[in-house]
């Protein structure tokens, strides 16, 4: 079921799974650093709404990295106790940056939970569904 739709981000619930599917358009690589804040505020309040266990991202055709500024604001989310019923989290990323990711010193988006990263759609759908 759809909960969210913007230019940037479309946010379904699929329930029967407890899984939250966020899916960025290409258009989120331009967003501003309030953009994303907006973004990021509806989205926290969902899943405090629906507590879902699974999150699956869809950031193939949009990821860009965001201001480090931002960065401890996103970690300090993932802290917070309303994300306690997530148990796995898996993100889709575009081949480049998947071969990337590991090699990144200055990337520090740690959220202390289950996490993988995946360049193919069907993978990602199938770990963090079973």
């Amino acid at each position: 079921m759809e909960l969210y739709r913007s230019d940037y981000l479309t946010i379904n619930y699929e329930p029967e799974l407890s899984l939250f599917c966020d899916i960025w358009s290409s258009k989120a690589a331009e967003m501003t650093d309030e953009d994303y804040n907006q973004e990021m505020e509806v989205w926290v309040r969902l899943v405090n709404e629906y507590k879902p266990t699974r999150l699956y991202d869809y950031v193939k055709e949009s990821y860009s990295s965001i201001n480090l500024d931002l960065t401890d604001w996103s970690n300090d989310i993932w802290s917070s106790d309303a994300f306690s019923t997530i148990k796995k989290y898996a993100i889709v990323v575009n081949n480049n940056y998947y071969s990337e990711l590991y090699g990144d010193p200055s990337y520090s988006f740690e959220p202390q939970l289950p996490t993988r990263y995946f360049a193919d759609n069907d993978a990602a759908i199938k770990w963090v569904t079973n």
